[in-house]
């Protein structure tokens, strides 16, 4: 193939590259003729060899952005799974009488399977805005109150109606908790 310059063009300009026009010899008389006819021909293979390289080069530039954006794309669902396995709650498993809670127990759910009564103790240096969620797994009910310093608070009473019986407490303040949910 002959060396021809290639005009580097954005790929969004491929739709512009038009091949050149087909010449349009209609008698070729004579040496002079035909050399003149060869090189127009010559010419017009030479446009047309560098039409086809621009759009093999803005092929290979779309490839390479289409190979980018998939790059992109499971670099996004990775971003989404990290996002969702840090919002989506774990289950946290007891066995214990008495439960205080942690701040590793935010956004998760503890289940507590005991025959006997149960008290789970809100501590008091969780940050404002946490939310617990329990599950009374066993017979004991479970009971909530509130570390020194710190209240819970309820419509309701502080004690699980029975047993699979579920119930959330947010961190209002620096001092304030609320429960709400399944309680007697």
């Amino acid at each position: 193939m002959p060396c021809v310059d290639v005009e580097v063009r954005p790929a969004s300009e491929v739709e512009h590259i038009a091949p050149p026009a087909i010449p349009i010899v209609k008698n070729v008389e004579g040496p002079g003729e035909k050399e003149q006819h060869n090189n127009v021909l010559r010419l017009f293979f030479n446009r047309l060899v560098s039409s086809v390289n621009k759009l093999s080069d803005a092929i290979d530039r779309i490839n390479l952005e289409i190979i980018n954006l998939g790059d992109r794309i499971t670099a996004l669902e990775l971003n989404i799974t990290n996002i969702l396995d840090l919002i989506r709650p774990g289950v946290i498993e007891s066995t214990a009488t008495l439960y205080t809670t942690e701040d590793s127990d935010e956004n998760n759910i503890v289940r507590i399977t005991n025959a006997n009564p149960i008290s789970v103790v809100l501590h008091l240096a969780a940050p404002i805005g946490v939310i617990i969620h329990f599950h009374q797994g066993g017979a004991g009910q479970i009971t909530v109150s509130a570390a020194a310093g710190a209240t819970v608070t309820s419509s309701r009473s502080l004690i699980t109606a029975a047993q699979y019986a579920a119930f959330s407490v947010f961190k209002l303040s620096a001092t304030e908790w609320t429960l709400v949910g399944d309680q007697e």
